[in-house]
């Protein structure tokens, strides 16, 4: 049976809303009303490689957005202008990244078929492969530098989920995470290739070597309903946590290489935080899946410098419902 809890509810809210989307636009700061959060694993070690491996993303780059209340994904400029929107083949999405080339991986959780993971050319066409084998309620999506495709499986109806791994055509590899998952979220690669997973049924994040081995850190405390995970290019963890209900409204928790909790908390204009992603200019982007956007609609992304001040762009055109945010 799926276990209904943290992650669950607010994708069977996204499924109850339909396929809406809501025109946007790129809200002023003011004050701390912005709402919405995201967190973004950390994209491996090259600064200059996609945020799919969860390092930095370099200086220029595009802002993507999974909404599972519209059903697409949006594309958003430096300055937080709309540029793309994706709808074929999308449907519930919640994870997003983009690989080293510019080829973008939705994952679209699909509860009722078990899901699948879809892909896209750099301007958002469709294309191969869409992977179905060992897909399970998916969530996150990595690819890290030397292509490997990493999708989180939620739940797999019997069980506590599971990490699953491919080959850039889609083909099933190894290794498939099963121990020390509990509900895996969110996914995180580093420069060494350690895998971090959020799990979001025990609130920890756990850590594996590129076997599939558990290994260290675990991080257990300055968690509430976690999602997503990011780690900087010095080893620096983001974490963002949903804080499991629409009133708690969440926040961005840092800890250091070993998963001491470290600064910043960010906090302001967060509303239940569902993903993050990092720039090499240091500032924090963050996905808030709800609270109030445009047009009656849900969510935003909010930007932070590496302080974990509130800084520009806010994003709300397009937005609904929010699940993952990456950088490219």
């Amino acid at each position: 049976m799926l276990r209904l809890r943290f992650f669950l509810p607010p994708i069977v809210y996204a499924i109850l809303l339909g396929a809406c989307s809501w025109g946007g636009g790129v809200a002023p700061i003011a004050g701390d009303r912005s709402t919405g959060s995201g967190a973004l694993q950390a994209r491996g070690a090259d600064a200059a490689a996609s945020t799919s491996a969860r390092g930095a993303a370099p200086s220029k780059f595009r802002i993507y957005v999974a909404n599972l209340g519209g059903d697409n994904v949006t594309a958003y400029g430096l300055d937080g202008k709309l540029a793309t929107t994706i709808t074929a083949g999308i449907d519930a999405p919640f994870g997003v990244t983009v690989d080293k080339a510019g080829k973008i991986y939705v994952t679209n959780t699909l509860p009722h078929t078990g899901g699948n993971v879809t892909t896209y050319t750099p301007d958002g066409k469709q294309t191969a492969p869409t992977i179905t084998d060992g897909i399970a309620f998916p969530v996150g999506v990595l690819v890290d530098k030397r292509g490997k495709i990493y999708v989180s499986n939620f739940n797999n109806y019997s069980g506590n989920g599971y990490v699953s791994t491919y080959k850039p055509d889609g083909t099933r590899t190894t290794p498939t995470i099963t121990t020390g998952v509990d509900g895996p979220a969110g996914l995180a690669v580093d420069a060494s290739g350690k895998i971090y997973v959020v799990n979001a049924f025990n609130n920890t994040v756990t850590t594996f070597k590129p076997d599939g081995t558990q290994t260290t850190p675990t991080i257990s405390t300055g968690l509430d309903a976690p999602y997503d995970v990011a780690v900087d290019v010095n080893g620096k963890i983001y974490v963002a946590n949903h804080s499991g209900g629409r009133h708690n409204l969440g926040f961005v928790s840092t800890f250091t290489a070993d998963g001491e909790q470290t600064t910043p908390t960010i906090s302001a204009g967060v509303v239940n935080a569902s993903g993050v992603a990092l720039a090499t200019s240091g500032n924090i982007y963050v996905a808030n899946q709800f609270g109030p956007g445009d047009k009656g609609g849900f969510g935003s992304v909010t930007t932070y410098t590496a302080d974990g001040k509130r800084t520009a762009p806010t994003i709300t055109i397009g937005i609904g419902v929010p699940g993952f945010i990456t950088l490219h």
